[in-house]
């Protein structure tokens, strides 16, 4: 499928979604507005403070700067759990660069951010955007909604990570079609959480389908997530035989037409026995479900395990046997930028991002690793926190470090831009709607 096409299917299945959602008088508007959900204030590990929005991008977290006519501007459309927790969202770069930083928060699902520059005016609002590296910057880039950046042009380029750097294995989330359009921002390796206090030992994704457990268990809506992982634990444990259209890095992030209809029809079969509580969408309300243990065990971003353990709960984030879920996003310059002449805010906020105190506060208020090396965030911390800060953000990278080793060569990988899009999207559907 061209670009061109998968651009037009994300749209057609966004608006579809958001019409669902919100009935067919308002459904676009709404989505095109930025929509508004539960409030996520996660304290992180030391003294991280209150940043709004949900883990799904669908909060009320803005840096909103109407500007003077005397600091230059820079807007961003990015899930506010794409920032180091602080309030307003963007404050220490505003502070730096003496930038008005102006901020929608938009869902970290790949639809809503095509769909703003397909039917809405995304061009003309925003300079920046925080998307997936390893299957959105081909979409962005093959439409013209991103363009190259010169790392020239980001004086502290030399803190990346050195997988980023040229030959390194993450390089290629940055780069489409040879060109270098993203640059580094956050990572992560996820996995399942679970209350300790309802199931202790959990090693396997399968503890979201175990019976055990019906009712009590909960899958993310995400086409480009949920049926990945799935395809990784039936595979891994002789369900189902995944071979994928690609095993560089994994099988089980781009799969065949008959290996995603398998998967759905097995995901179909626990929805309709009753095994999922919910599907959920909603940051705030599984962060309360995990906490109460109404839910026991699902898949989600490390920030609500964060703020579940802020507020109580026993939650365990364990290595996984059959592999865990590896992603990393990136910030990308809009056409728009260059049309504005934002170019030199932009890079700030690349530098920004690759400096060792944000990295070090991404990490303790968020769970996430930066695109900045970790030993220069290490020293950061060791040189201005206090013992037992540093070394719950230590603990919390050995962990991380547990869950990236169990991956082996089996992890899955997050990719929105699989080569059946059309049949990922008609797929999901068939799995919501049964």
């Amino acid at each position: 499928m061209k670009q061109s096409d998968k651009i037009r299917r994300y749209s057609e299945y966004m608006s579809r979604r958001q019409m669902m959602k919100y009935g067919a008088a308002g459904g676009l508007a709404a989505m095109l507005a930025g929509c508004t959900g539960d409030p996520a204030n996660p304290d992180g590990n030391g003294n991280g403070g209150n940043g709004g929005g949900n883990g799904n991008g669908n909060g009320n977290g803005n840096g909103d700067g109407n500007g003077d006519g005397d600091r230059p501007e820079l807007s961003l459309a990015a899930p506010v759990i794409g920032f180091p927790d602080e309030e307003p969202i963007g404050q220490s770069y505003m502070d730096e660069y003496d930038v008005e930083l102006s901020h929608r928060n938009i869902s970290a699902q790949p639809t809503e951010l095509i769909q703003l520059f397909v039917a809405g005016d995304g061009q003309g609002e925003f300079d920046g955007v925080w998307a997936n590296g390893g299957g959105m910057e081909d979409l962005m880039y093959g439409e013209d909604i991103i363009v190259p950046i010169d790392s020239d042009e980001i004086d502290n380029w030399d803190n990346a990570r050195e997988e980023y750097t040229e030959g390194g294995v993450y390089r290629d989330t940055l780069e489409s079609d040879g060109e270098l359009v993203g640059s580094p921002s956050s990572q992560n390796c996820d996995s399942v959480a679970h209350n300790l206090d309802e199931v202790e030992d959990v090693d396997s994704w399968g503890v979201v389908y175990d019976e055990e457990w019906e009712g009590r268990t909960a899958v993310l809506d995400d086409y480009a997530n949920t049926p990945h992982h799935t395809a990784m634990y039936l595979d891994q444990n002789n369900m189902a035989d995944i071979e994928g259209y690609t095993s560089d890095p994994t099988p089980y992030s781009d799969l065949r037409p008959e290996e995603l209809e398998a998967v759905i029809d097995f995901l179909i079969d626990k929805k309709e026995a009753g095994q999922f509580q919910t599907i959920w969408s909603s940051f705030g309300n599984i962060v309360e479900q995990l906490v109460s243990g109404e839910i026991v065990a699902t898949y989600a971003y490390e920030p609500s395990v964060i703020q579940a353990r802020n507020q109580g709960g026993n939650i365990g984030y364990p290595p996984l046997r059959e592999g865990n879920w590896e992603w990393n996003d990136h910030w990308f310059m809009t056409q728009g930028a260059t049309d504005r002449g934002r170019q030199e805010q932009f890079y700030q906020l690349c530098e920004w991002a690759l400096t060792p105190e944000v990295g070090a506060r991404l990490h303790d208020t968020r769970g996430y690793e930066s695109g900045c090396d970790r030993d220069t965030v290490v020293e950061y911390m060791e040189d201005n926190w206090d013992e037992e800060r540093v070394q719950d953000n230590l603990d919390s990278m050995e962990a991380r470090q547990e869950r990236y080793d169990a991956n082996g060569d089996v992890m899955a990988w997050n990719n929105p831009n699989p080569t059946e899009l059309d049949l990922y999207l008609d797929e999901w559907n068939r799995f919501l709607s049964a």
